[in-house]
């Protein structure tokens, strides 16, 4: 009868012991599924903390590109009226006669040959410059993009339940 009552006793703290083990291994994946969880918590917001600043980028971008393309159209139709003038005072010079070109004739042609030469570097400047935007925009978005991606990956991972994050 002792060696019963002492062999379930045993049996009993044994259970106990199995018992208490769980509950623990039970807490700590609890702990650790709460710490995924704000993970990837972290994780969605910042995609779409970065989808938002991918989509404001591209939304300034096509703005500053329809403003730079407006200015391009006036300074190329500034630069054509004042080309059609240019000829026009030429050709009316030149039917006028070499030598009776006045120097204040002279003075306004080279004014206006001056002033048509500024727009063009103007409009080559106006040119290079967006050129240089449109391709820093391209890149930024690119990465932006590749992040996009790297933190999908990650999302996938933490969402598939693998415990290494992929850092990228």
């Amino acid at each position: 009868m002792e060696r019963e009552r002492e062999a379930r006793n045993n049996e009993v703290s044994q259970l106990n012991s199995r018992l208490v083990g769980k509950v623990e291994e039970c807490d700590q994946l609890n702990a650790e599924n709460k710490t995924m969880k704000a993970q990837l918590k972290m994780l969605e917001d910042s995609i779409v903390a970065k989808e938002k600043l991918l989509n404001d980028l591209t939304k300034s971008t096509a703005k500053e590109f329809a403003k730079r393309d407006e200015e391009d159209k006036l300074l190329a139709t500034r630069l054509s009226i004042l080309a059609d003038e240019n000829m026009t005072l030429r050709t009316s010079l030149l039917t006028l006669g070499a030598n009776e070109i006045s120097p204040q004739s002279k003075k306004l042609l080279e004014q206006q040959q001056n002033f048509i030469e500024t727009l063009k570097s103007e409009c080559e400047i106006l040119m290079n410059r967006l050129v240089k935007e449109r391709d820093e925009h391209r890149k930024e978005r690119r990465q932006l993009r590749r992040q996009i991606r790297n933190l999908n990956t990650r999302l996938e991972c933490l969402i598939s339940g693998k415990q290494e994050i992929i850092n990228a």
